[in-house]
């Protein structure tokens, strides 16, 4: 009676530190991960990791203390584990793709990417199956982790979240390029104390580029935002900003005009 006793107390004082490892492992992972300094994103997958091989060697240490012999089991499992992955291996090949993305970390949670060139917005978590990005209409597109690991991936927040961005400008000919170039400079120095997203540092720069259009002087304004997402409500406001600008300057900004000839057909002769 009494070894009986000590065997299931010993087993109850397994359980409770497995699932209590089990448990504080996952939590430290989740919090690792939201340390952006670290680089690694949230996800289900790295947390369901570290509780499955946490319980699984908890198990093992369980089944030995209560005198099961562990070889035969083993066993067992690798010749059955051997007729499930025939049986699964789309959701198999989704399994280790997610692993494949958590190890290279080509994505991570948070991050705003364009994948396959069709999705982009935010990655929402890498799970065991699928990957989960937020687009910016706030639909939610689940996209299986083999073709995520397949596809070219673009992420607009690595090596950092900062990226350049332009905004075309056209002006009339009899326009003086060099007051125009600093006058475009000059307004964009101004909106980043006011506008938010759009960045002090590295200074912003204006040049004729793409040059002579079929009309006008084609200028580029390039500065920096804080994010990629950013950029679209900088470039409307910057738009504002310079359109006042050069009507206050007095600087024609054309727009395409055709000229259509009308010519009467000749009759012909009786």
């Amino acid at each position: 009676m009494a070894v009986q006793l000590n065997l299931v107390l010993e087993a109850a004082v397994i359980l409770s530190a497995t699932f209590t490892v089990a448990g504080v492992l996952g939590t430290l992972v989740a919090a690792a991960g939201e340390r952006r300094a670290l680089g690694v994103g949230v996800t289900g997958l790295a947390r369901a990791a570290v509780r499955v091989f946490v319980l699984v060697i908890g198990g093992l240490i369980l089944l030995d203390a209560i005198g099961v012999r562990i070889t035969p089991l083993l066993t067992a499992l690798g010749v059955g584990g051997l007729a499930v992955a025939l049986a699964l291996q789309d959701t198999l090949s989704n399994l280790f793709a997610g692993v494949h993305l958590l190890a290279d970390r080509p994505i991570r949670v948070g991050d705003y990417v364009k994948i396959a060139e069709t999705i982009e917005g935010h990655v929402v978590d890498v799970g065991w199956r699928s990957t989960r990005v937020r687009m910016l209409q706030n639909n939610v597109v689940i996209v299986p982790n083999k073709r995520v690991a397949e596809s070219v991936i673009v992420n607009y927040d690595m090596p950092e979240r900062r990226m350049s961005t332009q905004v075309a400008v056209s002006v009339g000919y009899d326009s003086d390029p060099d007051r125009v170039e600093a006058l475009l400079a000059d307004e964009a120095k101004r909106a980043a104390g006011e506008v938010a997203g759009l960045l002090a540092e590295p200074p912003p720069l204006a040049y004729l580029s793409p040059g002579f259009g079929p009309y006008s002087l084609d200028f580029t304004l390039s500065c920096h935002v804080t994010s990629f997402v950013d950029q679209y409500a900088v470039q409307h406001e910057l738009r504002k900003r310079i359109l006042r600008r050069l009507r206050a300057e007095g600087i024609d900004m054309p727009y395409p005009i055709r000229t259509v000839e009308l010519r009467e057909a000749s009759r012909p002769r009786a």
